[in-house]
């Protein structure tokens, strides 16, 4: 049967050809859009771990913005305790504290707004690419790093200083120098504009206070984030912080608070799907009409083979082997072009800006062997599935009709 089916199919060697032209441009297609999906879900669950680690401790005002105040400050006890706990994790490798500061920032060309975190250079990483300059050290104290976008207003460079304007946590007047180490390049406008970094000891000092605001956690494997911060949420409410605090903690993952990396995931998820079924349809009915020619010109074979004994369901078996072949064919070469496809695009290095961001990204295929399932049963599914209907009314034809088809 399967070598009578696939003589059948290579009979038309032109129809044939464009048959398996058409399966392997759509499975390749789908390959190609796939594998980019695939890296830029990578990227940005890179980006948002960069930006949030893997877990995050705070109190719960703090994540809900109902604080009053500096309420939401953890306290130097506070965080002793909440380090035992988490040297008791597996997973743990490191913590870091950080305290936000806003006000003004500026000098005599001007000022403006101000976010800065209050970071601890030894235990962390500049999420952003750096434009000049450099990160802040172990024993920085006075040094900051700025976006371009607010170098740019302020008409500073490297080794320039700004002065700073707070409200401490008791409402009082606070101001202090810094000197510009580093500009960094934020991926998204508004990050260029307002956002800073500090040394943690000076936006403490800044505010008047010993206290941090939330707690950044790396684990040795971010896979791990959320068994972890399910095992650390367990072991923060039974600790009784909450009762000498009078204010529970509340553990999150990255993924909790990368709101945007869920956004995009959503899109693309609704695009491809969009993707898959067009290409799936464009292959059914595409086959389905070189199939249905092919049994209008196959009649009077289809009828001697059934006037000498051959089965309805063998001919119907006939037919569905050839549809077979061909999307097994078809979504094998579509995978080859695609995974040829992506290699040249990654080797062209291709870059653009996307919207809402200020840097340019590659366009990178990624060339994984999970991403192959998809476009292949997509392709070969449909084929399959157009091979239905003529296989069934190759089997339901009369001998009498077929033979005397003209």
């Amino acid at each position: 049967m399967i070598k009578i089916a696939f003589r059948n199919v290579f009979r038309n060697r032109r129809r044939t050809l464009l048959s398996l032209l058409l399966i392997a441009v759509g499975t390749a297609a789908l390959f190609v859009v796939r594998g980019y999906v695939d890296d830029a879900y990578l990227q940005l669950r890179q980006l948002a771990i960069n930006t949030y680690g893997d877990l995050q401790i705070a109190r719960p005002s703090y994540w809900n913005n109902t604080y009053r105040g500096y309420s939401y400050l953890i306290k130097p006890q506070e965080l002793g305790r909440i380090e035992v706990l988490l040297r008791k994790q597996p997973q743990f490798d490191q913590v870091a504290a950080q305290l936000s500061v806003s006000g003004l920032i500026g000098n005599q060309q001007g000022s403006t707004n101000l976010l800065a975190l209050g970071v601890q250079p030894e235990r962390w990483k500049l999420p952003f690419p750096l434009s000049s300059g450099r990160s802040l050290r172990v024993g920085d104290l006075g040094q900051a790093l700025i976006g371009e976008a607010m170098a740019q207003r302020l008409g500073v460079g490297i080794g320039d200083y700004l002065s700073l304007a707070v409200t401490t946590v008791n409402g009082a007047f606070n101001a202090g120098s810094v000197k510009v180490v580093g500009i960094f390049k934020g991926l998204q406008p508004a990050e260029n504009g307002y956002l800073g970094f500090i040394p943690l000891k000076l936006a403490q000092r800044l505010l008047g206070t010993v206290g941090v605001g939330k707690l950044i956690v790396q684990l040795r494997s971010a896979a791990e984030a959320a068994p972890v911060a399910h095992a650390l949420q367990r072991a923060l409410d039974a600790s009784g912080l909450d009762s000498a605090s009078n204010s529970s903690f509340q553990v999150k993952t990255w993924s909790d608070l990368a709101v945007f990396y869920h956004q995009v995931q959503a899109f693309w998820k609704v695009m491809f799907g969009f993707m898959t079924t067009a290409i799936f349809i464009l292959v059914l009915f595409s086959i389905m009409e070189v199939m249905t020619m092919s049994f209008f010109e196959r009649m009077r074979e289809i009828g001697t083979i059934k006037a000498i004994g051959t089965r309805r369901y063998q001919i119907f078996a006939l037919f569905s082997t050839e549809g077979i072949l061909l999307g097994l064919l078809g979504g094998v070469l579509g995978l080859g072009l695609g995974w040829l496809l992506g290699w040249l695009i990654n080797l062209a290095y291709i870059t653009y800006t996307p919207p809402g961001f200020t840097v340019e990204i590659p366009i990178t295929i990624r060339l994984a062997a999970h991403n192959l399932t998809v476009p292949f049963l997509t392709a070969f599914i449909s084929t399959v599935l157009s091979t239905l209907l003529p296989a069934v009314k190759a089997a339901r034809t009369r001998i009498v009709d077929a033979l005397r088809y003209v």
